[in-house]
């Protein structure tokens, strides 16, 4: 029986003019935007996943980027699509160097960029932090001061600790920022 999807499209529509109205973008000045777990799910039906990640693209651009910016690369990742193939490759039973990677995910654009690394900095952004140890400080602006390893219906608070080593290795970002939001100017009451 297929799934009426129709009022969680509805929702997203509005929730789409909502964020139109709260960031009026200037589209001269370019803008990258990452996926998040909200804005195309997190072991979700696999039907429902797919026309989230379809309106995310239409609306906001690829789910995986790499930018060239001055002499950076800046490289924004499907943090939720590489938690969903971590999934899938460890019940397998397989390693990340083993792994043949799903066609157009995030494991497979992670390899592109190893293969085309030009000696850059890279510059990583990703939804899901990378994992750290759970003693580990967020530094002194953070609520708790530390984030634990937790995992839920459509979240996951960090990456798994493989994951991140793969991610680290492949990449060798200089730096990592999660969750960002940079904006030339606020112009929201």
């Amino acid at each position: 029986m297929p799934i009426d999807l129709s009022p969680w499209v509805t929702s997203y529509e509005r929730n789409y003019a909502k964020f139109q109205g709260i960031f009026r973008l200037d589209h001269r000045i370019p803008a990258y935007f990452v996926p998040g777990n909200n804005d195309v799910g997190l072991n979700i039906d696999p039907a429902v996943a797919r026309q989230a990640r379809q309106r995310f693209t239409t609306h906001f651009g690829p789910l995986n980027q790499k930018i060239r910016f001055q002499n950076h690369t800046l490289v924004m990742l499907d943090a939720a699509g590489l938690v969903e193939e971590d999934y899938l490759r460890a019940s397998k039973y397989i390693e990340y160097e083993d792994w043949t990677p799903v066609p157009h995910g995030p494991v497979e654009f992670v390899h592109s960029l190893r293969e085309e690394d030009e000696g850059q900095p890279t510059v990583l952004f990703t939804h899901i932090p990378l994992h750290r140890p759970d003693t580990a400080s967020c530094g002194s602006l953070r609520e708790k001061g530390t984030i634990r390893r937790g995992v839920g219906p459509s979240y996951q608070n960090m990456l798994h600790k493989k994951t991140t080593a793969f991610l680290l290795q492949s990449i060798t970002p200089e730096i990592v920022f999660r969750q960002v939001l940079f904006l030339q100017y606020i112009g929201v009451n």
